[in-house]
């Protein structure tokens, strides 16, 4: 009776170890769960800044080539304009 009590007992023990393993290991993946929760909400955030930032630049360079375009209408009208001047002083 008394072989079956420390069978027993022992037995008690290793599943209290086990238990106890278990839950420091469930403690540092909800910890592990919170940092990563806490680096999708920088991720996230950062994806915004650069997404906006993106964003930001394709309007810049839209703009920039209209207003290139535009450059390149007036040099075109200039061109017309100094030859459409000059064209009837040669003329003569």
């Amino acid at each position: 009776m008394e072989q079956v009590a420390k069978g027993t007992s022992g037995m008690l023990k290793q599943m209290q170890e086990k238990l106890e393993a278990m839950e420091t290991e469930t403690s540092q993946q909800r910890q592990r769960a919170s940092d990563n929760e806490q680096e999708l909400s920088r991720v996230r955030h950062d994806f915004g800044v650069l997404r906006i930032s993106v964003d930001n630049l394709i309007k810049a360079r839209e703009t920039i080539h209209l207003l290139e375009k535009r450059i390149h209408e007036v040099e075109m009208l200039s061109e017309r304009y100094h030859f459409a001047v000059t064209l009837p002083l040669i003329q003569f």
